[in-house]
């Protein structure tokens, strides 16, 4: 009875196991802890298969349905020539979001107090976002504005939630290299030169316009300090 017992435990550490390693999302590259360095050493774009769940994605694109709006850009307003789209955010504290937030968080060690709510974005065809930055380096009001609210964006987790369109990719300007990874798969890259606490050139991004379908993005941004904005 007792060697039955102890072949049971085994078996069952064994299904433990095997689930856990199933479990965790595949992924492409590894980055380096940390910021990028405007350097050699600079930690290129990682992609993350399976990010999420199927259940995950339906519950972000279900919540931000009703909040969709058009998209604005970093300093605030839409522009259209810049940038076509619709976004909404979602509260960081939903237990859903939370949890693909911790996700990210934990790839780096970061504190999830220093995460952005949930922005969802939504294309339909032709739109588009031309080459921008994640974070700002300017010195004007509006930039000054964005920094209160926990500093610089250091860590992006660019999330495609669908993959029922043609084109959309994301394009990194000065990599010549083009991501577009499958559904539920997402994108970390590093936003900010920490040599002088400045935009990366690197890091600049596009979203290409998209030919046909929708394309549905979720971002979760990571700041230098706690995020301390509500979601309205």
């Amino acid at each position: 009875m007792k060697a039955l017992y102890i072949a049971l435990c085994l078996i069952l550490i064994f299904i433990i196991i095997c689930f856990s390693i199933l479990s965790t999302p595949p992924v492409e590259t590894f980055a380096e802890l940390g910021y990028a360095d405007d350097d050699d050493d600079y930690i290129y774009p990682t992609v993350y298969n399976n990010f999420i769940t199927p259940h995950e994605a339906n519950y972000i694109l279900s919540q931000a349905e009703p909040k969709f709006a058009d998209s604005e850009t970093i300093g605030g307003g839409v522009d259209t020539t810049t940038r076509k789209s619709k976004t909404a955010w979602l509260d960081k504290n939903d237990p859903t979001i939370k949890k693909i937030i911790e996700r990210v968080c934990a790839i780096n060690n970061y504190s999830s107090e220093n995460a952005e709510h949930l922005q969802v974005v939504k294309y339909g065809p032709g739109g588009f976002y031309n080459p921008h930055h994640d974070s700002t380096g300017d010195d004007n009001p509006e930039s000054n504005e964005f920094l209160k609210s926990g500093g610089h964006r250091i860590a992006t987790m660019l999330i495609y939630l669908n993959d029922e369109f043609e084109g959309g990719a994301t394009r990194f300007v000065n990599l010549a290299k083009d991501v577009k990874p499958p559904k539920y798969g997402s994108i970390l890259f590093y936003p900010l030169d920490k040599n002088n606490n400045r935009c990366h050139p690197k890091a600049l991004h596009a979203g290409l316009p998209l030919k046909s379908g929708q394309k549905c993005i979720a971002n979760v941004w990571i700041r230098q300090g706690p995020f301390t904005n509500t979601c309205d």
